[in-house]
């Protein structure tokens, strides 16, 4: 019986001890650092912050990290201690990664890497890093209403933020189709990044792709032309207005062989491109198309317009007698149909004549309208060359008193 008290007397005295020593503050209780969050991510470091423990001074317990490729933890890279107690460093990653970190705390008695220590473990959470930079950045294409970029390269990317004309997009593609807006900067911002299952975005470097434009897809017959038509020098000029680079014109006869028509100029609507010494007498077809420069400095092109048609007559002589004018001028070439018109006046409405097949080399002008021809009155005479497609920019006018 003196045995059995003895033994439960000192049972009485070690649980005294136990709780005296856990009262006084240098014994930890086991609850685990929360609040654990990435808050920066390079190619190859991120930084991570939690909040301390509670109800326990700094001085008795030693933080430390675990950083594994697996959410298990079966296959640990790096453990180490922080340099501050809610702060640490990790480095020596691979760029657009994911890892998986848990932080904890040892007793200020143990080490946080001796084999076998008590560490009280946080849940693990995701950490990244930012993918690589690109290697490749360019604008590449337009259409009517968008220039289109592509980013390449940035190994390790789960998507892409792209700025223009301060409106940020996300996108999983590495082209783009930029909404261009008159009057907005012809550049965006684009930059990757890698983002964690917490939402966490590491970024790599930014960079400004420049010099967008949209491109015309199809130039109407309407925006481009002859700006000017010196026929008697056999000189001409074209101009096209929309949107590109700029555009270029082709041009060939109608029917047989003559000079080509071929050249480059700037979308402005004035006259860009000098085009002389046509075959004369000749009717010409021709069309246009805008097109845009790429960064790599490669020319793309929109469609091939509608031809529009025009011809240099190389003149027309008249004479007028016995109250008639006569009209002739040399053979054409392409030239379905001619036709002639007349007026009282420059700007006035215009009476049509005759309409004259194209192999026609001369005409007698007897009424105007149902009425004969005043002697002593100026007429001005119009003709109008036309294929069986359409017809030419260029007419010829001019004026002749009756006699």
């Amino acid at each position: 019986m003196n045995n059995v008290a003895k033994i439960i007397k000192n049972m009485f005295f070690l649980f005294v001890m136990v709780v005296t020593f856990y009262g006084s503050g240098l014994v930890v209780q086991a609850d685990t650092p929360t609040g654990l969050r990435q808050t920066t991510g390079s190619k190859d470091t991120v930084s991570l912050e939690w909040n301390n423990v509670t109800d326990t001074t700094m001085k008795n317990i030693c933080y430390g990290y675990e950083v594994a490729t697996d959410q298990t933890f079966t296959n640990i890279i790096d453990s180490g201690t922080p340099d501050i107690f809610n702060y640490a460093v990790i480095d020596k990653l691979q760029s657009g990664s994911t890892y998986f970190v848990r932080v904890g705390y040892v007793n200020y008695s143990r080490e946080w890497k001796e084999e076998g220590v008590n560490r009280h473990l946080s849940a693990p959470i995701e950490i990244v890093t930012a993918p690589d930079n690109f290697k490749s950045y360019k604008f590449v294409g337009a259409n009517d209403t968008t220039a289109t970029i592509s980013y390449e390269g940035a190994t390790g990317a789960t998507g892409y933020e792209v700025t223009h004309n301060d409106q940020t997009t996300v996108t999983n593609e590495t082209t783009y189709n930029v909404l261009l807006v008159d009057g907005a900067l012809n550049k965006a911002h684009v930059v990757a990044y890698r983002e964690s299952s917490n939402g966490y975005k590491a970024y790599n470097n930014a960079v400004d792709i420049y010099n967008l434009s949209k491109l015309t897809t199809t130039i109407s017959k309407d925006n481009f032309g002859l700006s000017a038509a010196y026929t008697n020098t056999n000189v001409f000029y074209f101009g096209a207005k929309g949107y590109g680079n700029g555009f270029e014109i082709e041009g060939r006869p109608v029917k047989g062989k003559g000079t080509a028509i071929s050249g480059n100029g700037k979308l402005d609507n004035v006259s860009s491109i000098r085009i002389d010494n046509l075959t004369k007498a000749t009717m010409y077809c021709f069309r246009a198309r805008a097109y845009v420069v790429t960064t790599d400095g490669q020319k793309v092109y929109g469609n091939w317009s509608d031809y529009r048609y025009f011809i240099n007559p190389n003149g027309c002589k008249n004479t007028s007698k016995k109250g008639s004018i006569h009209l002739k001028w040399k053979k054409l070439k392409g030239v379905s149909k001619i036709k002639i018109q007349i007026s009282t006046s420059e700007k006035g409405k215009y009476k049509t004549c005759k309409n004259l097949s194209g192999k026609s080399t001369s005409y007698t002008i007897l009424k105007y309208g149902k009425k004969s021809l005043k002697k002593g009155k100026k007429y001005y005479i119009k003709m109008i060359y036309q294929t069986k497609e359409g017809i030419s920019d260029i007419y010829t006018t001019s004026t002749v008193i009756v006699r």
